[in-house]
Formats: structure tokens, sequence, C-alpha cells
């Protein structure tokens, strides 16, 4: 078998420019659409399309007991395997034991209705991640291996598969599936993430620094105002004011890396003003910067997708507000732009409201964590940050007066 931790294997992708497109606007926000379902409903009880859609609004809202009922009541009309694996989910969000359990037997009643490989993995994704949660370790490591049998491209379950492994103390072997994956062309990020981390674990810190690609491929650059605009500062003072005042804020969000801060999950709307002009001016610089690397015979770069999309969202931070270790599992490139920054951050002399790109000591432990070490990042208003997303990053709470704001972003393959 070949060294897949090799970065010049391979052929370097071409030069050609980049199809990106933006996400389509959210025509509705999920509270506006919560309400047009409940009045469809009213006319029409009994409509299963309907009351799907009400199920996926209520866990969207984090109204969990709510959405398992609607669940409930459908699956007992009707197995679906989607219904039974967003029933899974949403018992695993509730976080009891009793939560996991069930979820556990949904996603293993969505594997026995799967009828094609994707649909099975897709299951048993879910159904290990459920078993991990109860502590059942060795039989959440052979339903993830049994799906990544079924589809080696599934993120959720090498994702659950990796940390399994690092429970177990088997990174040997994760190196050598790691291996087996890339040699059936898997490439994501989440992958990509775990290869690096487990080459720091086992004392490769060179390897895991390359493979990271912080030294090359990290670009920080202060955006010119666009056409119409005198100064970038007014400029992100509209933006600010647009997702302050957006009608789909809210305080925190179960499953993000966010923690004790203010989210737009979907900040652009056919009705936005600011959001589009952004976007247009990240898409044009992401554009050019894949044009720019695209010779590198890095892993990662030979990952860039053809054609993708631009997901962002807005992160708003007050003095205790901070982001967890994490990487951005769905896409190739990942961003943040800095619209509202407190002085207190831009001239500080700490960490606080900083960006640090690195390595969990959770998952790699302290002293190899110290070892690789932390490029820490002072935001600035009009600061444009680009990284790969299998990056592990995070952010600090500020701990002063003031909002940072930032719209953050993932590249995404279509």
């Amino acid at each position: 078998m070949n060294d897949m931790r090799t970065l010049e294997a391979g052929d370097a992708p071409q030069a050609v420019r980049m199809q990106l497109e933006v996400e389509t606007p959210k025509a509705v926000l999920v509270n506006e659409e919560l309400q047009l379902i409940e009045m469809a409903l009213a006319r029409d009880p009994s409509n299963r399309l309907f009351r799907a859609k009400l199920s996926a609004c209520l866990y969207n809202l984090t109204r969990l007991d709510e959405a398992i009922a609607v669940l409930d009541r459908l699956i007992d009309e009707r197995e679906e395997l989607s219904l039974l694996v967003r029933l899974a989910l949403v018992c695993l969000a509730l976080e009891t034991a009793d939560g996991a359990a069930r979820a556990r037997d949904c996603a293993a009643r969505a594997f026995e209705i799967a009828e094609t490989d994707e649909e099975r993995a897709f299951a048993l994704a879910t159904q290990g991640k459920a078993e991990k949660h109860l502590g059942e370790i060795d039989a959440a490591e052979e339903t993830l291996l049994k799906a990544l049998q079924f589809d080696p491209h599934n993120k959720d379950a090498f994702k659950r598969l990796a940390a399994v492994k690092w429970l177990q103390g088997e990174d040997e072997h994760l190196l050598q599936f790691i291996g087996q994956l890339q040699q059936q062309g898997v490439n994501h990020s989440r992958l990509l993430s775990a290869l690096a981390v487990t080459c720091l674990k086992t004392g490769d810190i060179r390897q895991a620094r390359d493979l990271f690609g912080v030294d090359a491929f990290v670009r920080k650059t202060v955006l010119a105002p666009p056409p119409g605009w005198s100064t970038i500062t007014e400029f992100n003072a509209a933006i600010v004011e647009e997702m302050s005042n957006h009608p789909a804020i809210r305080h925190d969000r179960p499953g993000a890396a966010s923690q004790r801060t203010w989210r737009v999950d979907n900040p652009a709307t056919k009705r936005s003003r600011m959001i589009p002009q952004l976007q247009s001016m990240i898409m044009e610089v992401v554009r050019d910067y894949a044009e720019q690397i695209s010779g590198s015979p890095h892993p990662w770069v030979r990952a860039r997708p053809a054609k993708a999309q631009l997901h962002n969202w807005c992160v708003m931070t007050d003095g205790d507000g901070y982001e967890e270790w994490h990487v951005h599992q769905f896409g190739w490139l990942s961003g943040v732009y800095y619209a509202g920054v407190p002085e207190s951050i831009t001239q500080g002399v700490d960490n606080g409201g900083c960006i640090a790109i690195g390595i969990p000591p959770d998952l790699a432990g302290e002293e190899a964590q110290a070892r690789y070490g932390t490029e820490v990042v002072r935001p600035e208003e009009g600061l444009l940050m680009l990284f790969p997303s299998h990056c592990y990053h995070r952010t600090f709470p500020h701990h002063t007066g003031g909002r940072r704001t930032c719209l953050a972003f993932d590249i995404q393959p279509l």
C-alpha cells in the first residue's frame, strides 16, 4: 500500500477558474415558514407533507418535544427512512441516555428499510453516533465501519469512526484505514483533519503541519469598499445594522460550535440589501485565490471542486461569547469577514476576541498541541481571512463591552 501521507502524490490540478455561485437566498425564514405550515395544516390537518415540514421546522427551532410528537404520529402511520433518521437526530439533541437509546433504535430501523447503499450508510452513521453517546464503543466502531463499506464518502460516519479510534488508542490502524479510503478517492475535510491530527498523535509534527497547510494556505486581506460606498467603515456599519436587526437572529443553537453567541444561520434573504454585496466581494476573492493555488500538489488543493457554492452565516459575540474548536466538514475552503470589531479587541494585548488555528488539546494532548503551536489572528474591521476547511480553529471571549460581528462562510463542493 502506498503511503497516503505523502503530499507529492498525484497530479496537480490545472489553473482553471472555479465555478462559484451563491447559495439561494431564503424566500421565507424558518419562523415564517412555521406560521405558513401551521396555517396550511389548519385547513388540511392530515396532509403528510406539511406535517413532515412541521417536524423539520420545530427541530430547527429547538422545539424538540414538539418535533418528536409530530414525528411519532407520522411514523406510526407509515415508516419512512428520512423521518426515522430525523427522529433519531432529534432524540440525540435531547442529550439524555434515553434519547440516545431511542435514537439508536430508530436508526437501526431506518437501516432495515433502506433501499440504497447511501441510505444504509446514512442510517448507520446515525446509529453509530447514538451508540457512541451510550458508551457502546465497540458496537459504534463496528457500525461505523459498516457504514463506510456501503459509502466510503460518508463524512459523518468517518468523523465518528475517527473519534472512536482515538478513544481506543488505535492511531496506526486509523492511518491505515485512511490510506485505504484515499485509494478509493476519498478526500474530504474530515479525512484530512483526522489524518493530520493522527500524524501529530504519532509524533510526526512536520507532516501534521504540512497537511493542515496553515503556513501555505491561510490568506488575510483587508477589503476595499464596494462601489457606492466611500469607506469600508460605512459599509461595515450597514452590515452590522442589518444583521443586528435580522428577523431570524437567535441566541445560541444546539449542535453548533458557537457558545453564548447571537447567530443568523441564513443571513441572505430576498429582502437583504448588504449581504449580497458582501457575498459578491467574497466570491471574487475566493475565485482568484483558488486559481492562484491550483498548481500545488497538496491533497487539499487536489480536492478543489470545479463547481461550488458559497454558504454563509453570521456570528455576533458579546463579552462572554466564543467558538469551540471545530472544523467545517462540508466545506473545502472556509473563511470569515469581520464587519464589526470593538476597539478593545483590535487594540488588545491578549487573545480576547481573536481567532486561533491549531489543534484541540483533547484530541492530541496538551504536550503535542504545544509542540505543534497555534496561530492567533487579531480581527479588525474589513479583514477577510481564508483557510482550508479541515483546519481546526476557535475564538476566545473578549470580556469587554461592545459586540464583535462577523460573517463566516464555507465554499461547499457541488
